[in-house]
């Protein structure tokens, strides 16, 4: 996706429909398009908030993120290759299971009315079939891992500083292929470092890059490096729900109640 368009990049969302709600109404206007950068997903509250970002029509588009990574993994299931199979049960393992320390998308399962058991496929099963009937499951597998526009890039975690961007947009797209995705958690998706604040050099990209993934307690100024801008808070705290504004290079802050954070 190479285009010139106005836009508003969220990130990080973890489900919180009534914090995204107001923002989208007030950045409406103003805006060409929203783009969700990732982690959209998780929480009591995904369902509604997939129904929200669907009903925007062309006027969204939403990434993955790590979250929306391991969530479409462990949502495929392929009897027929032994190689999926074995990558997908570790998957849900990490999704589901008491066991596992992880606790992804553990609130998806109350925000489709599924019932958690102790069994890790069996949540896996229902919560795709009540995706499916919903019709996320779809939009899951829609999900690209980056936005590449005239002057700026959307990607989750960030690209790493060694390699040019060009590069790195070749490698993390051929991921479509679903046996490399299920062995493979690209760093430009999960690497808590990349996304970090800091700048990007000019030989990986002189775009902007606009990222989320590691929840910060920063005020607007703090999270501008040269070409790099990180958005992620911890909404579950009452933190500010920043956006940036291509058309300006202006990153807003909204608080809990939607006004704007002066």
């Amino acid at each position: 996706m190479s285009e010139q368009l106005s836009a508003t990049v969220l990130s990080d969302i973890h489900g919180r429909v009534e914090r995204v709600k107001p923002v989208v109404y007030a950045e409406y206007d103003r805006t060409g398009l929203f783009v969700f950068n990732g982690d959209t997903v998780d929480g009591t509250e995904v369902k509604q908030l997939i129904d929200f970002i669907i009903s925007l029509g062309d006027k969204a588009v939403s990434l993955l993120g790590n979250h929306e990574w391991v969530l479409r993994n462990a949502l495929r299931f392929d009897e027929r290759d032994p190689q999926i199979e074995h990558e997908h049960k570790a998957w849900i393992h990490d999704v589901w299971s008491p066991r596992s320390g992880r606790r992804y998308e553990v609130g998806m399962l109350e925000s489709y009315g599924v019932t958690r058991t102790n069994n890790a496929e069996t949540n896996a099963r229902a919560l795709l079939a009540a995706m499916e009937e919903a019709g996320h499951k779809q939009w899951l597998d829609s999900l690209r891992p980056y936005a590449e526009f005239d002057d700026f890039v959307a990607v989750h975690a960030g690209p790493n500083l060694q390699d040019d961007w060009e590069t790195q947009a070749g490698n993390i797209s051929i991921f479509d292929d679903p046996k490399m995705r299920l062995s493979q958690q690209p760093d430009q998706l999960f690497n808590d470092k990349l996304a970090e604040p800091h700048a990007i050099p000019q030989h990986v990209s002189r775009k902007k890059f606009i990222t989320g993934h590691v929840h910060l307690d920063l005020p607007a100024e703090e999270r501008r490096q040269d070409r790099h801008i990180t958005l992620a808070s911890s909404l579950r705290k009452g933190h500010p729900l920043f956006v940036w504004r291509s058309a300006t290079d202006e990153i807003v802050a909204y608080a809990p109640d939607g006004s704007v954070v002066k």
